[in-house]
């Protein structure tokens, strides 16, 4: 399997040809009859918050490079879209894929062809938080250090994620992804290669009591001028400030 192992610092922003990546990229032919809704994305542009960029995040990427072809796999779609707008073509985002029964209390898709899953709440609605029966179903643990992979729309090959791109709760165990469970948040980017405000995943009816760690946000120019930077097992009298995180 091959990965791409970059420096989000360091990215450039991804091809625009829509067409040309749509018909060489077997990846995007497994999920999509036609590029429609992919060029609408692409048709917004958010130079001061960052603009939006289709990807595939999940631990079973490498599944659609096998001889399986994603029979089995679970995997998000994403568009990184701060602006809100996305979801309003969704119209057009269903009639662009392939043969598929929806899940619309999950928000996932079952894809006839090839037997993914995949979660599309980033599609259809717009909250910086995704809400998941198991946010763990993600990512892999291997040697004691949980990993996943990003597949953006113009790139040829995934980009591993692991280390300090991934947080979950600090004192959950690493064993068995609980660490990852409850609530998590990767680091992913723009078009243009901007590192993206992290993307939060958090478990459906999680009763876990979470704090969220915070920094501060040099300009201040977003919220309470503080930025979110990992999460904690949170102690019985700072149960009054649990409310998901302040996501709700």
């Amino acid at each position: 399997m091959f990965y791409n192992i970059l420096q989000y610092d360091t990215m450039k922003p991804l091809p625009y040809d829509i067409k040309q990546q749509f018909l060489t990229s077997a990846i995007w032919g497994m999920i999509f009859e036609t590029e429609d809704w992919i060029k609408l994305v692409y048709d917004y542009d958010n130079p001061n918050q960052g603009s939006p960029v289709v990807c595939l995040l999940g631990g079973d990427l490498n599944k659609l490079y096998s001889a399986e072809r994603g029979n089995g796999a679970y995997l998000m779609l994403l568009v990184n879209d701060w602006s809100g707008d996305i979801p309003y073509e969704k119209e057009t985002f269903f009639a662009s894929l392939k043969k598929h029964t929806y899940d619309k209390q999950r928000e996932e898709i079952i894809l006839h062809e090839s037997g993914l899953r995949l979660q599309i709440s980033d599609a259809v609605r717009s909250f910086q938080h995704i809400t998941l029966q198991d946010p763990s179903r993600l990512f892999n643990e291997s040697n004691g250090a949980i990993n996943s992979s990003v597949l953006y729309y113009g790139s040829d090959f995934p980009t591993h994620l692991g280390g300090d791109q991934i947080k979950g709760v600090e004192g959950f165990p690493l064993e068995g992804k609980k660490f990852i469970s409850e609530i998590c948040m990767v680091k992913l980017r723009f078009r243009a290669g901007e590192v993206v405000a992290h993307r939060f995943f958090i478990r459906k009816g999680s009763t876990e009591l979470v704090v969220c760690l915070r920094s501060m946000n040099r300009d201040k120019a977003s919220g309470d001028g503080t930025n979110v930077i990992g999460f904690r097992v949170g102690r019985i009298d700072e149960a009054e400030v649990f409310r998901a995180c302040d996501f709700s």
